[in-house]
């Protein structure tokens, strides 16, 4: 291991509540899922999941708002059908007010009928199946936010490039 590759660390994934999703956003990144973070911010992480309900949404901001290093927002579709118009305009807010990236996730109903969605999603993304494509977007998207925001915490006499296993991710 490289000295730079030394001074990386896997993101940090956490979670508003239960069932956010957080587990699916950890495997899908390569990240370390943390569970559910204290709604008063004191548990810093890279990555807030939520999902897309009106107060699900208004915590994650609000815990978001509370952390020292502002999170990456992940925000998960809790079914197909068309995110409420409440929790578009939260979103909207978040990502002007906390000056973080604000991903989006949609509906991945394989996902949901999977017995093992977190294996069934990491071949897809990979594989590049036709049903995986958004959500190997949003990987990309987030591995690419991760590294930004990782790399201004970081400092300029800090790396800016994650270790190859990362990188690696990124395809």
């Amino acid at each position: 291991m490289s000295a730079p590759d030394a001074q990386w660390r896997t993101p940090e994934v956490g979670g508003i509540s239960g069932g956010a999703g957080t587990t699916t956003v950890a495997y899908l990144i390569g990240g370390c899922d943390v569970g559910v973070v204290a709604a008063d911010g004191a548990q810093q992480v890279d990555v807030l999941v939520t999902r897309t309900t009106a107060v699900s949404v208004g915590w994650a901001i609000g815990t978001a708002g509370q952390m020292v290093d502002a999170p990456v927002m992940a925000v998960v579709a809790d079914s197909g059908d068309r995110w409420p118009a409440v929790v578009r305009q939260r979103l909207a807010m978040a990502r002007d007010n906390l000056g973080v990236p604000v991903l989006e996730l949609g509906w991945c109903a394989p996902l949901a009928a999977s017995d093992n969605p977190w294996e069934l999603l990491a071949t897809s993304v990979v594989a590049g199946e036709k049903w995986a494509l958004p959500a190997r977007r949003f990987r990309q998207d987030l591995i690419a936010a991760l590294i930004e925001a990782m790399s201004a915490r970081r400092g300029a006499s800090q790396p800016t490039t994650p270790p190859s296993s990362i990188r690696r991710t990124a395809s």
